[in-house]
């Protein structure tokens, strides 16, 4: 989810006559596999996972893959964040907010539309599924937003409606035969940290969700070393890459160029005795419903708390004069009072809006 400006457009757009070129290199430290050997030039990402699926059978044998991808380096994802679209504008106060629980339902999504119900621009920068049973592309068009557009058109909803969802594949074709290949090697890769932080808007503030404790300082050494403004990385008990309204969440945020530590306890927002079956996900069109439900004042307590938990941390990261104690006092009554709802109406009817206005051609 990223919280754009209130600056013009371009700031968060810019449409080239191809806009979505890109040039995505992993940096020279992940040149070396899973087997030892070296490759001669950093690969580009496609490339090299191409070569993984190639060795698939061989990954049995190497225990964390997804460690040994990442090299637990801030600096080889922070490389890979090399990626950069053509004539793109430079960073502003932008903010994503990434999620993408195995378990649970679309969290970020839902607070991506409550944040903007806010006022806060939000352009929220995602995929389908690839590890779970949906992911925030599959969830929005169930809600009958279009998410297949072009880039013209998103900035004509983000104009519209305050609120856009950029589709990634959209965003970077270079990277269209990463899909299947992820699919195949059914493992962790580079790819699940440095593509939630690919948004086209390159934010300058933002909410990540890991699922590994481990991952917190990692991602927060990484959004340092990117110059990001802002920043929340969450991990929630038990194993969310969510605040979550469980158990305690472990927050590093970066801020100043430096990073400190803290965390958010439910109970001291009033949240308590939340069962865990009050977050679990489904397929696309399920999720939708305990969205349309939380958006409307109803749904599970333990569905309402982790949006409201999660919007709230979108209000604090895009404000510098707001605490996270009140920013949850805040999204609690935009909650009650429909924001999100309404967001959702806005998106629904600039999307298709701006569909029809700048169709995409095969």
């Amino acid at each position: 989810m990223t919280f754009c400006p209130r600056g013009p457009l371009s700031s968060c757009f810019y449409a080239p006559s191809r806009p979505w070129r890109t040039s995505f290199q992993l940096p020279a430290v992940v040149s070396r596999g899973p087997d030892g050997r070296t490759q001669p030039h950093p690969p580009r990402s496609a490339r090299y996972l191409y070569r993984q699926r190639r060795g698939t059978r061989a990954f049995a044998g190497f225990g964390d893959v997804a460690d040994r991808l990442t090299q637990r380096s801030a600096y080889m994802v922070a490389g890979g964040m090399a990626c950069r679209l053509t004539h793109w504008p430079p960073p502003s106060s932008e903010s994503p907010f990434t999620g993408g629980s195995l378990t649970t339902f679309n969290i970020s999504t839902a607070a991506a539309l409550v944040a903007a119900g806010m006022g806060v621009r939000v352009a929220k920068h995602g995929n389908r599924s690839f590890t779970s049973r949906s992911g925030s592309a599959d969830v929005l068009e169930a809600l009958g937003v279009v998410v297949d557009t072009t880039p013209t058109a998103m900035a004509d909803t983000l104009q519209q409606a305050g609120i856009v969802f950029m589709f990634a594949p959209l965003m970077h074709p270079a990277l269209r035969h990463v899909g299947p290949i992820r699919r195949e090697l059914a493992v962790p890769t580079v790819m699940n940290i440095v593509g939630p932080l690919a948004n086209p808007a390159r934010a300058g503030r933002q909410v990540v969700g890991v699922a590994e404790r481990a991952r917190l300082d990692l991602l927060a050494d990484t959004l340092r070393a990117l110059g990001t403004t802002r920043a929340m990385v969450v991990h929630g008990a038990p194993g969310l890459d969510e605040i979550s309204p469980l158990g305690i969440t472990e927050v590093r945020e970066v801020r100043g160029g430096s990073v400190t530590s803290w965390a958010i306890d439910p109970a001291a927002h009033g949240i308590a005795s939340i069962a865990t079956e009050e977050l679990a996900g489904g397929d696309p069109a399920e999720n939708a419903a305990v969205i349309e439900a939380v958006l409307n004042g109803n749904g599970p307590a333990g569905a309402r708390a982790a949006v409201l938990l999660n919007a709230a941390a979108a209000l604090y990261v895009s404000s510098d004069a707001l605490g996270y104690d009140e920013a949850v006092r805040l999204t609690r009554v935009a909650l009650d009072g429909g924001a999100g709802r309404a967001a959702l109406d806005r998106l629904r009817q600039a999307s298709r809006a701006a569909a029809g206005r700048w169709p995409r051609h095969a």
